[in-house]
């Protein structure tokens, strides 16, 4: 008999794997649009509600759009270094990896923060990137003399205006998924821009073309073909019944 492989994984996560999630490792960094770097942090403590939140935004990130990353991705050498990283590695590639963003942005953005946070489900484990505009619903405390946040709270509201979070970027690299990275992208200008430019940049990342934008795809290829040569088909067919044909025959097949 033939040994059987398993496929790699269509889906994104189970609700099993939802809440399963565990955070395991959690900072942020200021940026703000009048400085040039970062304001870096050391630390960050937040409380067990607090990671609560983050888990169900880590688990909304799951039905964001799937990329691949690129041959040459910085970021997926950088990902695949933080995932095993001990406490000092983590803050310090979490820095490099907001530096990063930042640089990328060229031009304006609004005030806020870059999250960076490492997730378990079982022994998989992710790399959570938020960038998060500054909203006077939640607050956080900075300790200048030893670069210390403590997120003082995040108040109900906050759990209910998705519009701060702008940008997110959930990356797992060690699956037998199809996908290396979901993304979704507040700032993209259309449904057919599913992200900006300056974001694809710094996650070196290329769309993932699913089954379903295969079908869609090949569907439109069949219209645009039969109305580019109208002249040499069937004069007593509309252009439609063409696509109409091409539909069904996917959908038959």
């Amino acid at each position: 008999d033939q040994k059987q492989f398993p496929m790699p994984k269509e889906s994104v996560l189970t609700m099993a794997d939802k809440e399963a999630i565990q955070i395991e490792k959690f900072i942020f960094h200021i940026i703000l649009k009048e400085d040039v770097n970062p304001h870096y942090l050391q630390e960050v403590q937040i409380s067990d509600g607090q990671k609560e939140f983050f888990k169900c935004r880590l688990a909304d990130a799951a039905q964001g759009r799937q990329y691949v990353f690129t041959e040459d991705s910085h970021l997926k050498e950088l990902a695949s270094e933080i995932l095993k990283a001990n406490d000092t590695d983590f803050v310090r590639l979490s820095r490099e990896i907001t530096n990063d963003f930042k640089l990328t942005h060229t031009n304006s953005t609004n005030d806020g923060v870059f999250i960076i946070s490492i997730a378990s489900i079982g022994k998989r484990k992710l790399l959570f990137l938020v960038k998060l505009d500054h909203k006077r619903i939640y607050q956080y405390k900075v300790d200048d003399s030893n670069s210390t946040a403590i997120l003082d709270e995040v108040k109900n509201t906050f759990t209910e205006d998705k519009s701060a979070i702008q940008k997110v970027a959930l990356i797992d690299i060690h699956s037998d998924a199809v996908w290396d990275v979901l993304v979704t992208d507040r700032g993209a200008k259309s449904e057919k821009s599913y992200i900006t430019d300056y974001f694809r940049t710094f996650l070196s990342v290329l769309p993932r073309e699913s089954d379903s934008d295969l079908t869609k795809k090949a569907i439109s290829t069949v219209n645009k073909w039969a109305s580019n040569n109208k002249q040499n088909l069937d004069p007593e067919q509309e252009v439609s019944s063409y696509k109409a044909r091409g539909r069904d025959y996917l959908m038959n097949h």
